[in-house]
């Protein structure tokens, strides 16, 4: 068995992947950066060497995300990621064939090597789990703002507008705002709006909610 780690590196709601050389073992094939741990090193050591090798880059090694092992019909790997910071450069490809950084929700758009597989799975859950909070942190936030007797025309027009959720007055009952389903359950009329990054939405409903998610 041969002991790999790797980095899970965050910019805002991207994380960082890597596309092997066509060359080698699982060409062309999508990965988080990082290598073998060589006789005489820490993982964290290998980890801060391989993403210098590969990306011309210097890392802070942070906790254990994960540990998978996964048996190739060529190798057998325990393959840890750990979550990493860059502290000084800026990734490029100096071995891979490409770089990208994507959201949880572009993951099935690649093709992975079948080890991060759980991982992958992983960070989707997560991903998921975070947007389910940030939906009740939205709907304590829009009530919250009515109970407090702002016009609920004009909170209508601001929760589309940081969330794409509703973009007319609500018809019928004014204070059932989010409670009990979308929009359109809720006798609202949808309308195409541009939602904004999740960071500003969490942002702005905990500043309206009084409260950190």
């Amino acid at each position: 068995m041969v002991d790999v780690v790797a980095a899970l590196v965050w910019r805002g709601e991207a994380f960082l992947i890597c596309q092997r050389p066509a060359g080698k073992a699982r060409g062309l094939l999508w990965e988080f950066a990082g290598g073998k741990v060589e006789p005489g090193e820490t993982p964290q050591q290998a980890l801060v060497r391989e993403c210098r090798e590969e990306l011309d880059i210097i890392v802070h090694v942070g906790e254990e995300f994960m540990q998978v092992t996964h048996a190739y019909p060529d190798i057998t790997v325990r393959l840890t990621l750990f979550c990493a910071q860059i502290v000084s450069g800026e990734p490029r490809c100096l071995e891979h064939a490409a770089l990208r950084w994507i959201r949880p929700e572009e993951i099935p758009q690649y093709d992975f090597c079948p080890a991060d597989a759980p991982i992958l799975e992983r960070l989707r859950e997560l991903d998921g789990a975070r947007a389910g909070s940030l939906r009740e942190m939205q709907k304590a936030a829009y009530q919250n703002k009515l109970d407090k007797g702002f016009n609920v025309t004009d909170v209508h027009k601001e929760f589309c507008l940081l969330y794409g959720e509703v973009a007319e007055a609500p018809r019928g009952n004014p204070g059932r705002g989010f409670a009990g389903g979308s929009p359109a359950q809720n006798g609202h009329q949808p309308r195409a709006c541009v939602r904004k990054q999740k960071w500003r939405a969490a942002k702005s409903a905990e500043k309206m909610s009084g409260f950190s998610p």
